[in-house]
């Protein structure tokens, strides 16, 4: 606390280690390290001239993200990513990137919250398409950051939108004018909100992108099209992306929650999308998700017997099979040097939880067969009721 009230600028670096988020096991929350957490409250709390920068490869809680001077969310840059940081901070480079999720508040406030963990074999996604802006837009939660979102050293205004064409094949016009007094970059984006619908569709879509790089008071136009997949929703009943005619409205904008200019089309189709259950909240209820499946809903698988696709995590269920899990565990540590200091290992270990029993095949580079491996899963099951078949 004391250094970072001492300093006269903070730059500091939080993010997610290794253990926490990767490729091959999920996340149990969306939070930073608690340390990472106390951390940033305490030098923020000290010096409000802070920077925050968050290398991460997906969305985080950040509860203090309106106390830095500046917050830059590195995702994962790689080798160069040291060098492009400190450009950026020094403003020599225009930070030209934008958030290619939503970030939440909170986890709790997303509809997929009530669902990802309901049983350990089954998920059952009634949040449909509700998903990142998707949900945020049409419920009318705001997030931390919304979907299309990023700052720079300039700004930007929207003018003379113009909308041609017929159909299903469309093109949108506007003039992008540079305002401020340093060159910069904008990402113009264009989305479409089907004005009523038979099904459920989100309050709007993102159907097309573009970036520009303007010097201080230059403008260009920029042109978007948009075609017949632009208004299209996939048709269960027809097995095909299917366009129902009516009016769209057309929203330009810096972000989904930025939208600066806006135009109504009639879009004309022959097309007979066939009417669905349009659920009354953000999460489907029994009966609208059982009619949306189109079929009844099928009962969680249970956690055993155990099969080809349990995780190994699952090992534990069983009296033989938590020394197995022990060796699985030994010998994935066994890889790696004591230099590690635990961040590697963990992650492998993490994954290795969550894989299907079946891929120890792989994990084992040919010293494990199928056959073997079904015969093992056969001697685990010993003095369960056959309920499924080991093999799945």
């Amino acid at each position: 606390r004391a250094s970072a009230a001492a300093a006269d600028q903070v730059i500091l670096l939080v993010g997610l280690p290794a253990a926490y988020e990767s490729e091959g096991f999920d996340r149990d929350d969306l939070r930073l390290p608690e340390g990472q957490d106390a951390i940033a409250q305490t030098v923020l709390a000290a010096n409000p001239r802070t920077a925050v920068v968050v290398i991460a490869g997906a969305p985080v809680e950040l509860d203090w993200a309106d106390q830095p001077a500046a917050l830059i969310f590195g995702y994962l840059g790689g080798q160069a990513a040291g060098s492009a940081l400190v450009d950026v901070l020094l403003g020599e480079v225009e930070p030209g990137g934008r958030l290619a999720e939503s970030f939440p508040e909170a986890a709790a406030q997303l509809p997929a919250q009530d669902n990802f963990r309901s049983h350990p074999t089954q998920v059952q996604y009634r949040e449909g398409l509700n998903v990142g802006y998707r949900f945020h837009d049409s419920f009318g939660i705001a997030p931390r950051f919304c979907f299309g979102h990023g700052l720079g050293y300039t700004s930007f205004v929207y003018s003379e939108l113009t909308v041609s064409g017929a159909g299903t094949e469309w093109e949108v016009g506007l003039t992008v004018t540079n305002t401020g007094a340093r060159a910069g970059a904008e990402v113009v984006q264009l989305y479409v909100h089907d004005l009523q619908s038979v099904v459920a569709r989100p309050e709007q879509e993102l159907r097309a992108v573009t970036k520009v790089w303007l010097e201080p008071g230059a403008s260009t136009r920029v042109r978007l099209s948009l075609g017949r997949r632009a208004f299209a929703i996939y048709d269960v009943a027809a097995s095909d992306w299917l366009v129902e005619a009516g009016d769209f409205e057309v929203r330009v904008g810096a972000s989904s929650r930025d939208v600066r200019l806006r135009a109504t089309i009639s879009v004309e189709s022959s097309d007979r999308v066939t009417p669905a259950v349009i659920p009354a909240a953000a999460l489907a209820t029994d009966n609208e998700f059982t009619a949306l499946c189109g079929r009844r809903l099928a009962a969680p698988r249970p956690s055993l017997p155990l099969h080809l696709d349990s995780m190994v995590d699952e090992l534990k269920l069983r009296p033989l099979g938590r020394p197995l899990y022990g060796l699985l565990r030994a010998v994935a540590s066994a890889k790696f040097t004591a230099e590690d200091e635990g961040g590697t290992a963990a992650m492998l270990e993490r994954m290795i939880g969550q894989m299907p029993l079946r891929a120890l095949v792989t994990f084992s580079e040919g010293k494990l067969g199928l056959n073997a491996l079904e015969a093992l899963i056969r001697v685990l099951n010993l003095g369960l009721p056959k309920r499924t078949q080991a093999s799945g």
